[in-house]
């Protein structure tokens, strides 16, 4: 299972927001300020770190996630 912790860790040092401003209901672009740049930055660090692809559609819709949700599918992912 993907420790929470750990994303919330990469997300922080990634966008420089301080990780106790991050939380499961976090929202990507709303809250934290990710753009597009970000995003593909981390998608990439994910990919690598836990050996997983993630689908395009995923991407595409990457923005509107919050934390939870993408710590939730980085877990299926894994399988």
């Amino acid at each position: 299972m993907t420790s929470f912790e750990e994303i919330r860790k990469l997300f922080s040092e990634e966008l420089g927001i301080p990780e106790n401003k991050i939380s499961l209901e976090t929202k990507i672009v709303d809250d934290l300020g990710a753009d597009s740049i970000n995003m593909m930055e981390i998608a990439s660090i994910i990919e690598e770190r836990y050996s997983i692809e993630i689908p395009e559609e995923m991407l595409a819709n990457m923005k509107t996630l919050t934390v939870g949700e993408i710590v939730n599918a980085i877990d299926k992912l894994k399988g």
